[in-house]
């Protein structure tokens, strides 16, 4: 990330937690007022099924944003969990990321220019 993108996305971290296994970080029908990033482990996206099984939609890594889709959910279609021990970071509004991602305008590209989504879940990489 460059120093601008760093910058933008320290000023938008407000607590780093440690979750255990296996638990859930938001569950289907929460309305989603926080960006979360994984810094450490492994999380990912699912559905429970009629039958009680779960449906995983996307594996999560560190460095991915769990639900940037915030922006267009109102409540949660699916659920995100822990696959192993993670290290979360959590707390950034929606109203904070939405200013942030759009970047400044003045040489900044906010926290879309370093990163870019891949696929439809919202997962970021960084570019070559």
């Amino acid at each position: 990330l460059s120093d601008q993108a760093r910058s933008a996305l320290n000023n938008l971290i407000l607590k780093v937690r440690q979750v255990g296994a296996r638990q859930d970080l938001i569950q289907e029908g929460d309305k989603p007022d926080n960006v979360l990033l994984i810094l450490d482990g492994f999380a990912c996206r699912y559905k429970v099924l009629p039958d009680g099984q779960r449906q995983i939609m996307a594996l999560l890594v560190p460095g991915d944003f769990c639900d940037l889709n915030v922006f267009i959910l109102d409540e949660m279609d699916h659920n995100i969990g822990t696959i192993s021990q993670c290290q979360v970071v959590g707390g950034a509004d929606r109203g904070r990321i939405r200013r942030r991602a759009g970047g400044s305008g003045q040489g900044d590209p906010g926290l879309g220019g370093p990163a870019r989504q891949s696929g439809r879940h919202g997962q970021l990489r960084r570019d070559p």
